[in-house]
């Protein structure tokens, strides 16, 4: 059972819960394992050439180039 955490607060997920992040809103975001079995989570995403992740509880932000093997 993953926990999501947002600036919302925490939300303990069961089997099947689908969570979701809208583009362009400044809320960290992030999965966390607080047990001591093994999680797996399905993170999907777009594939945008450049990928930018922002994280404003600690002022931080990335960008990412993808590049293509065409």
């Amino acid at each position: 059972t993953p926990t999501w955490v947002d600036d919302a607060g925490e939300r303990v997920l069961t089997p099947g819960d689908i969570v979701g992040a809208p583009a362009g809103e400044a809320n960290g975001h992030r999965f966390e394992n607080n047990s001591d079995s093994d999680c797996l989570v399905l993170a999907i995403g777009n594939r945008s050439d450049l990928d930018v992740c922002t994280y404003p509880d600690i002022g931080m932000k990335t960008t990412t180039e993808r590049y293509r093997l065409d």
